[in-house]
């Protein structure tokens, strides 16, 4: 089992590492951060846009990111749906692969 503060460890390395960004830094929204029960959904976006709410530095196509609290298991959330639903078509698969 690993903790909420562990799973935005993982978040962070992920992004930093494999989310290649031109001229701007990734950053956890933390306050956007969903908590279930068998993990957390992550939201992130580059840290100019964060800072002053610019659409010019809003980074598209930044998908949520899962991680599960029994292992620390990194999934993505997809973005065609509203995050509700695609939070319960996640569960949904969850409980088919359990």
């Amino acid at each position: 089992m690993i903790d909420k503060e562990t799973a935005a460890s993982i978040v962070k390395e992920y992004i930093t590492r494999e989310i290649p960004v031109s001229d701007d830094e990734l950053v956890i929204i933390h306050e956007r951060t969903i908590e279930k029960q068998w993990g957390w959904v992550f939201f992130y976006q580059g840290k100019r846009w964060v800072e002053t709410n610019d659409r010019r530095y809003k980074i598209l196509g930044l998908y949520p990111i899962v991680i599960e609290k029994e292992d620390g298991t990194l999934n993505y959330l997809t973005l065609l749906k509203t995050i509700e639903e695609s939070i319960q078509a996640y569960e949904e698969k969850r409980k088919l692969t359990s």
